[in-house]
């Protein structure tokens, strides 16, 4: 319900919102603007909308669990052989690895708190996700473009809202549309660049156009590679792969060596990028190979054309 009511509240306030954000962020930035950033009043405009849009993702998030407060597992949880909740069961792509989160509030079996823990599951919105179920997503989608209004600069609200457009095919390129809008606000982000590169190839087909975009992606990683956040690496991570596959069904080998060297050299314990880099010889006659060749360097044309 609480959810209902933000999603009314937004669309009652829309005009309001937006005409709040084109205050905050103008199209067209005043002279000597730069030179006023520093003062404490737009540290703490800054720091108001960086909260806004992370209070609203908070509580995206606990609709879309049916108000169950989710976290990530942690290092030593992953080395321990813990598993997360797993996918939900209600048919809908995954917006996030649910094989890696677990509830906020721990399941009995692994609380040591005894009657403590009892208690607080019993008060708290607590329930076991084995196969759970999601709120409808699309609900959301108000939630992510407000945002996205209040801090441009949130990329999650893009790419989730991204992929929630993309949920239905037929919307792919509205999709696509909201990411460069967030590209524009984000112009060197490897997350918003690298899904805009796997909608190309997945959705589309579109192999050269979908490397373009992960190559964007690969040059601005590579060169922040230190400072990159952990989503930020795991998209990058990404890009290596996609790469590796758009140049193996390309025939652009050169181009396939080039990328997942580098690749290898960031991420020396990915075995997709190392498969890719050192596949298995192929076990033919020498006119079965150039059958084979053949057929990798006509699938490529088609591709292409």
């Amino acid at each position: 319900m609480a959810v209902a009511a933000i999603c009314a509240c937004a669309v009652a306030c829309g005009g309001w919102i937006g005409n709040f954000a084109q205050v905050l962020n103008p199209p067209v930035r005043p002279a000597g603007l730069e030179a006023h950033e520093t003062s404490a009043g737009a540290s703490l405009l800054g720091q108001f909308r960086a909260s806004a849009s992370a209070w609203l993702y908070l509580h995206t998030d606990l609709y879309l669990h049916n108000g169950v407060e989710m976290r990530p597992l942690s290092d030593a949880e992953k080395l321990a052989g813990r598993h997360g909740v797993g996918a939900a069961d209600d048919g809908h792509e995954q917006l996030a690895d649910e094989n890696n989160l677990v509830t906020v509030v721990p399941g009995k079996e692994r609380d040591f708190r005894g009657v403590f823990g009892d208690l607080e599951r019993a008060t708290a919105a607590y329930k076991k996700m084995e196969g759970h179920k999601h709120n409808e997503p699309e609900n959301t989608l108000p939630l992510f473009r407000l945002m996205t209004l209040i801090d441009p600069q949130f990329v999650p609200g893009w790419t989730m809202g991204a992929t929630i457009i993309a949920r239905d095919d037929a919307r792919t390129g509205e999709a696509l549309s909201y990411l460069k809008q967030g590209l524009r606000e984000n112009p060197d982000s490897v997350e918003i660049l690298s899904q805009l590169g796997y909608y190309d190839i997945t959705r589309w087909k579109r192999l050269d156009e979908g490397a373009e975009w992960m190559e964007r992606a690969r040059a601005f990683g590579y060169d922040r590679f230190k400072f990159l956040d952990e989503s930020e690496l795991d998209a990058l991570r990404s890009v290596y792969r996609w790469l590796g596959l758009c140049y193996r069904d390309m025939a652009q080998f050169d181009k396939l060596r080039s990328a997942l060297s580098e690749g290898a050299r960031l991420f020396p314990d990915d075995v997709i990028i190392a498969r890719l880099l050192n596949p298995p010889p192929i076990i033919l006659s020498d006119s079965a190979k150039k059958a084979w060749t053949a057929r990798i360097e006509k699938a490529a044309g088609s591709q292409i054309r």
